[in-house]
């Protein structure tokens, strides 16, 4: 059951990204239209979605380029530094800002593509505790 939980909450930020189109599908798209004719709303999204893309970059970099990096300019695994990024920061900014782009897909295809690249968010997570059967119990 508490793995159940936890696909159901990496699976959250896809569609929470995806709110617009999945409320049009739903035959309540003007929901989407008002908050997307707010143009305050528009403005802060360009914003969420920028530094919510450059966060869930910059965890990806510190999770896999970073430790490579080091390891070809000659420092040992043993005496890297743990640096950690942002858990969950960038994958709630870029769910949030999708909604204000409505009816344009286009920001729902590039927040799922940083989704799935943000190691600090809920996908990641449940990919590295699937194993952990103290956390999820059985």
């Amino acid at each position: 059951m508490g793995r159940i939980i936890g696909i159901l909450l990496a699976l959250l930020p896809f569609a929470l990204a995806w709110g617009g189109p999945l409320l049009a599908a739903a035959g309540l798209p003007g929901i989407a239209q008002r908050i997307a004719g707010v143009a305050l709303l528009r403005i802060l999204a360009w914003g969420a979605l920028a530094l919510g893309g450059f966060i869930a970059l910059l965890n990806v970099f510190l999770s896999f380029a970073r430790p490579l990096i080091l390891l070809s300019r000659g420092v040992s695994p043993e005496e890297q530094r743990h640096v950690s990024g942002f858990p969950m920061v960038g994958s709630v900014m870029l769910m949030l800002s999708t909604i204000p782009f409505f009816p344009q897909v286009w920001p729902c295809v590039a927040v799922t593509v940083l989704l799935l690249l943000d190691t600090g968010g809920p996908l990641w997570f449940l990919i590295c505790t699937w194993q952990d059967d103290s956390l999820w119990g059985r």
